[in-house]
């Protein structure tokens, strides 16, 4: 069976035509009619319904349509970790104020130390690294989740080893003057009569936090939301409003703005970071040379 066959399927599959189905896969139609004929001859079953309008899938075709999905996904797995390899390309995502623990600097060491390696760092949330790592658009993530047995398990589940680098906790930044400044711990339920700015929706924090709120039976007032802590901090300093980011284990570092103080918030709700690869899936020579270099060099830099 050709896999490219199985391809042309899918695509006739879902355009349900073979005129669209052909300009789609670059290639005329009498060309794509053999193809198919030639798929069914082998099955020995017919796959489509062909009529003037359109064709449609029969039982047949539509039992094979899973199958044929999963073939095509492993195929274009494969050839994509092939050339990852032959390329000696490492693509590696990470959240986006890693250089702050110090992984940024142990990145750029280790491509100094490893200069035929093609390294490629992307930034996104931890709710988007953990599915890209899974889509192997990464072979490596560096990226959040709750110190919790929950989020060890679900890590199980998805076949994700993790090394732990650190850990967070949730905290208030406020603008120093502000009339909050005098608390060293804050309850959420304090912060219900504030306005608040948090991380946009769908990521890690905010998700995180807007749980926590629904937990306490408290609505926040949401003043603003940004993908951007600066602009956050921003509208903070002009509004007296209440940033609610995570915080170093030692809170003595302030890793934003000197101009802003930072508050835990209680009950203590632990983040942990963590490097992450898939368990399943074999890692190209350049990812295993990574984790050895960042196994070996992080607790010096963290």
């Amino acid at each position: 069976m050709t896999i490219e066959y199985l391809h042309e399927f899918l695509v006739l599959a879902e355009t349900q035509s073979f005129s669209e189905a052909a300009e789609q896969l670059y290639m005329n139609q009498s060309t794509l009619s053999k193809h198919i004929k030639s798929l069914e001859q082998e099955l020995d079953t017919n796959l489509f319904e062909r009529n003037t309008r359109k064709v449609v899938l029969t039982k047949y075709g539509t039992q094979l349509l899973p199958y044929a999905e999963k073939i095509s996904s492993l195929n274009y797995q494969y050839h994509k970790e092939l050339a990852q390899t032959k390329s000696n390309l490492l693509s590696i995502g990470a959240i986006p104020i890693h250089s702050q623990y110090g992984f940024l600097d142990l990145v750029m060491d280790f491509k100094k130390a490893h200069p035929d390696i093609m390294l490629k760092l992307e930034e996104e949330d931890s709710a988007e690294l953990s599915k890209h790592l899974i889509e192997n658009k990464y072979e490596i993530t560096f990226m959040r989740s709750l110190k919790n047995q929950s989020s060890q398990d679900l890590y199980k589940q998805k076949n994700i080893n993790f090394i732990h680098c650190a850990t967070d906790y949730l905290a208030a930044a406020v603008p120093y003057g502000h009339e909050l400044c005098s608390y060293d711990s804050l309850t959420l339920p304090a912060l219900e009569d504030h306005d608040i700015c948090l991380l946009k929706e769908n990521t890690f924090l905010y998700e995180t936090y807007m749980g926590l709120f629904q937990n306490t039976g408290i609505i926040p007032k949401i003043l603003y939301t940004s993908h951007r802590i600066n602009n956050i901090l921003d509208v903070c300093q002009q509004t007296g409003s209440v940033a609610l980011l995570v915080a170093p284990e030692n809170n003595k570092i302030n890793p934003y703005d000197e101009n802003f103080k930072l508050i835990k918030i209680l009950p203590d709700t632990a983040i942990d970071l963590s490097l992450c690869y898939m368990a399943d899936r074999r890692l190209s020579h350049p990812a295993e040379e990574f984790i050895q270099y960042f196994t070996k060099h992080f607790s010096g830099k963290s």
